[in-house]
């Protein structure tokens, strides 16, 4: 640890330098950027050097705090120096004893409450409730407490941005300029005292190993990563979501006519949204090769007469929906469903039937009538999206046209909700969302299936986590 520094002495000595009175230390900003590794080696040293007194590793649950945080530990220390149990929730690191948790859990407000603290490292805080960490800092007691802190970008009204990161004293900022404050910060109109706090923001080109190793792959990041996703988890922006969800949809790009599908080698799922108080909508989702015109970038089927070289590759193919007219039984919408998977069984029987996991009695149903592949499909919400745009930003999904007329009109009409942003939630409006969430199923629940022959950056862990 260093004393206080002003000036600063620029980003990377400050993210493992900070000053001495910094209690709370955020390191916020893009994926893969560099920022749990660099947080972890301060923590490391803190461990080190800091007078006995408990201390604590938090994550959104304790496998994520032993994937994202313990076994990256091992990795630069080795195994025989980083060791942990998951039934007692304590970890070794370097010969310290360390409390592992999560946070999702109901159980820990009373773990936290029972707590004395002299340290505190939390993995992905804006994953985490608000009222959560509240506790989680009136429990640092000690003398020179310490809490370090990672996460992704949100909207401009989530609670940490309001009421922590704004009332910083010293932050670094993504273009490494360095900010040092002491004069109260206007929130809501009133004057609020600065803390001795600090914040550090990290973009992917501060991970100069990624990017001088694999620089495709930080380029396959950033065009995978669309909209207010993009300006979160690329550009480390605190921005409200609105408009369209997937505002970078195109019919004519996005769109294949039926008579230039290419060859369907695995129909990878068939997915049903199921509504008795809304619309049911499915969708059957195929995986093939198409042709893309090397010097412009567009499938084959866009100049078929072309002279230019073609290369191959993979794509997702919405091959068709299954869109009931009114409102039915469980039993006639299974009836229904099956005529659907009859008419286009010439691709292929899907290898899983994907359900909306609240539609128990629609999946009892088919399991009554032998579709024992049916599931209930992985329902995160927004890592679904973020696959979603991503595999429209980068030519990896397409729709086709005549067998999804609903889906189409549907998707322009899939919006962010307004009045969740204003409460500093990140959510999309329920309307208009049957379709979207049908083909979402599809695609995202299939993501183990079809990564290997598509290339897209994966969401964030702890994400998937909680929603298995």
């Amino acid at each position: 640890m260093t004393k206080d520094l002003e000036p600063f002495e620029g980003k990377a000595v400050m993210a493992i330098n900070p000053p001495e009175s910094a209690a709370i230390i955020v390191y916020e900003g893009a994926v893969r950027s560099s920022k749990t590794t660099v947080s972890l080696q301060w923590w490391v040293a803190y461990l080190r050097s800091a007078p006995s007194g408990n201390m604590i590793m938090i994550g959104v649950t304790i496998d994520t705090v032993i994937r994202n945080l313990l076994m990256p530990l091992q990795e630069l220390y080795g195994a025989n120096r980083i060791t942990w149990s998951r039934g007692t929730g304590t970890a070794s690191i370097l010969g310290r004893s360390v409390h592992i948790m999560g946070a999702s859990d109901v159980r820990s407000f009373s773990k936290i409450q029972g707590l004395t603290l002299r340290g505190a490292y939390v993995d992905e805080l804006t994953n985490m409730r608000e009222d959560f960490f509240d506790m989680l800092t009136s429990r640092m007691s000690e003398k020179d407490a310490k809490i370090i802190a990672t996460c992704n970008p949100e909207g401009p009204k989530h609670w940490l941005l309001v009421k922590y990161l704004r009332r910083c004293k010293w932050w670094i900022k993504g273009d490494g300029t360095r900010q040092f404050e002491t004069d109260d910060v206007l929130i809501d109109g009133k004057p609020v005292e600065r803390m001795p706090w600090m914040r550090i923001t990290f973009l992917i080109d501060d991970n100069h190993h990624l990017c001088r190793t694999n620089p495709t792959y930080v380029e396959n990041i950033k065009k995978s990563k669309t909209g207010v996703f993009h300006r979160r988890m690329i550009l480390a922006e605190w921005v409200t979501a609105d408009g369209m969800v997937y505002d970078q949809f195109d019919p004519d790009k996005h769109t294949i006519p039926l008579e230039q599908l290419p060859t369907i080698e695995r129909v990878l799922s068939a997915s049903l949204d199921y509504g008795q108080n809304h619309d049911t909508r499915g969708h059957l989702l195929g995986l093939g090769q198409y042709q893309v015109n090397v010097r412009t970038g567009l499938p084959r089927w866009k100049a078929p007469d072309s002279k230019d070289a073609h290369t191959t590759r993979y794509g997702l193919f919405i091959l068709a929906e299954y869109a009931p007219a009114a409102q039915m039984t469980v039993g006639a919408h299974a009836s229904g469903f099956e005529a659907f998977l009859k008419a286009h069984d010439h691709w292929g029987d899907p290898e899983w039937i994907f359900v909306d996991p609240a539609a128990l009695a629609f999946k009892t149903e088919l399991w009554a009538r032998g579709h024992t592949n049916a599931v209930g499909a992985h329902n995160k919400v927004l890592p679904g999206i973020q696959t979603v745009q991503g595999l429209l930003a980068t030519g990896g999904l397409f729709i086709v046209a005549e067998n999804c007329p609903d889906l189409i009109d549907m998707i322009p009409a899939y919006m962010w909700s307004v009045k969740a942003a204003e409460r500093g939630v990140t959510a999309v409006l329920k309307e208009n969302d049957d379709s979207a969430d049908s083909a979402r199923y599809s695609v995202f629940s299939t993501r183990a299936a079809w990564r290997q022959y598509i290339s897209l950056a994966p969401v964030s862990e702890s994400e998937l986590e909680q929603a298995a």
